[in-house]
């Protein structure tokens, strides 16, 4: 009778680890998705800023470019 009841008690001891762990683990992996989606904002400005560089040729009409659009 005893025994049973301790393993009852282990598994639920087991069952309350394994929750307490996978909360921890999908809390650092919504951190890391957070800070992913903001390094991939940050990096889409910089790449739309060197492309709009290529493509005017010249940093005078890159930079008349960037103004014009900031207004």
């Amino acid at each position: 009778m005893f025994t049973s009841i301790r393993r009852a008690d282990n598994v639920s001891h087991f069952y309350n680890f394994l929750v307490r762990r996978n909360k921890s683990v999908m809390e650092r992996v919504r951190a890391f998705g957070a800070q992913l989606h903001t390094a991939l904002l940050a990096g889409t400005k910089r790449r739309a800023r060197s492309v709009r560089y290529e493509a005017s040729g010249t940093k005078r009409q890159a930079r008349a470019d960037a103004n014009a659009n900031a207004h």
